[in-house]
């Protein structure tokens, strides 16, 4: 599978300004592009569709979004999973459940099925590049705007890199709009799966979230409950 150099889909920003609406609308337009190239990029990738309760989207009131970045160890992958789905709790069967990965398909037709993907995902996923990494986290974004139901998005794996650099304002860019969705139809929250939390580059990427009105939620909050 062949994916365009990034400099070819890298969408430039001005520095955000607060209260600036200009890049508010901006940032709906980049997620809208990022969607349209992510549909040619992975427009290749199996899609079976055959595993889609469409009883269960069709009667969905909620949506639960698993971002995958990278491999875990097996243990480590077993006990995001089970986070996941013990925070899905009994609104399984009322829940669109899907998969921001590079190596599964997106939707799963039954908890059990969410179960197993998500590991298969968290253990077979390859080195991804930071920027294609982020690229993930804009396609699962451009399905929660177009969405009118709560969503909840599980973030996993590691960033593959020390700092954000470049994908910073990219970021910034897909947290405001998520922010702007939730504030005029349906909440977002963000649960903190990242492997090795306290990382900078992660407790970094998070805090962009929270800075833009996110709610995040830290794995030790669920297990807790």
């Amino acid at each position: 599978m062949s994916t365009p150099p990034e400099s070819d889909i890298e969408p430039v920003f001005p520095a955000p300004k607060k209260g600036a609406w200009k890049f508010v609308y901006a940032a709906f337009a980049f997620v809208a592009i990022t969607g349209l190239t992510l549909s040619i990029v992975y427009r290749q990738m199996p899609k079976n569709t055959s595993a889609i309760d469409k009883q269960r989207k069709k009667n969905a009131q909620r949506v639960a979004y698993t971002i995958v970045f990278s491999s875990v160890d097996a243990n480590k992958a077993n006990i995001v999973a089970e986070t996941v789905i013990r925070d899905v709790g009994k609104d399984s069967l009322t829940t669109d459940l899907v998969l921001g990965s590079s190596v599964t398909d997106p939707w799963c037709a039954n908890i059990g099925e969410y179960r197993s993907m998500i590991i298969k995902a968290l253990t077979q996923s390859k080195q991804t590049a930071l920027g294609k990494q982020s690229l993930i986290v804009s396609m699962v974004t451009g399905l929660v705007t177009k969405s009118s139901l709560p969503a909840t998005l599980y973030v996993c794996g590691s960033l593959n890199a020390d700092s954000l650099g470049a994908i910073r304002t990219r970021t910034e860019a897909t947290a405001q709009a998520m922010n702007l969705h939730a504030s005029l139809t349906q909440p977002v929250r963000v649960v903190n799966l990242l492997d090795d939390p306290t990382r900078p580059i992660h407790q970094e990427y998070m805090n962009i979230f929270r800075s833009a009105g996110i709610r995040v939620v830290e794995a030790a909050d669920i297990t807790s409950q």
